[in-house]
């Protein structure tokens, strides 16, 4: 985002310049034209200087309003990236809020994401035994809460695993899980 504000600021410089220099230049042609009118003209003289005069003042207008429109377009442009960074501050610092909160009440542990292991090859695991107690589903860990978060937001699979940093089958993976919800005994 910085680097959005330097550029514009740079553009905004550059049409501060280039207005400084055409009022300086147009000052220069009135004075050099209030010093010709100063002389002894004759008729000739006074139809030129009104022809370049009329010239002058119409390329002055024409300058004037398109450094006009060329200013509005950036002070919108400029508007609207400030408004951009505004709300990504504003959601960064909830989020902040969040994690910070959730961490002095105890309920969310704020641990670095665990490198992603990849599977194993191993023997099948036999059957259950019928009559075996059903083992308790474990609790959904603390990074899931982020994944069902953006899904309960409308986030596709791709677009949570790319904010997640988790491959697409994992997020349906996680996703499927819990929707099964806790197991029946």
């Amino acid at each position: 985002m910085p680097l959005v504000f330097l550029i514009v600021a740079v553009l905004v410089l550059g049409l501060g310049l280039v207005q400084v220099w055409t009022v300086w230049f147009l000052k220069r042609e009135i004075q050099r034209l209030e010093f010709r009118l100063n002389e002894s003209l004759d008729d000739e003289d006074l139809v030129e200087f009104q022809d370049r005069l009329k010239a002058l003042l119409k390329q002055a207008k024409e300058t004037a309003d398109g450094l006009v429109s060329s200013a509005d377009q950036r002070r919108e442009t400029l508007e609207k990236s400030l408004e951009k960074a505004k709300q990504a501050e504003k959601s960064l610092a909830l989020r902040i809020l969040a994690q910070t909160a959730g961490a002095a009440s105890g309920k969310v542990k704020l641990e670095p994401k665990p490198p992603v292991k990849t599977p194993t090859r191993s023997a099948p695991e036999p059957p259950a035994k019928t009559g075996a107690k059903a083992v308790p589903k474990p609790m959904p860990k603390a990074r899931y809460f982020k994944i069902y978060d953006l899904a309960d937001r409308g986030l596709s699979l791709e677009q949570i695993a790319k904010r997640s940093g988790l491959l697409s089958g994992e997020v349906e993976l996680i996703l499927n899980l819990r929707r099964e919800g806790p197991p029946s005994a």
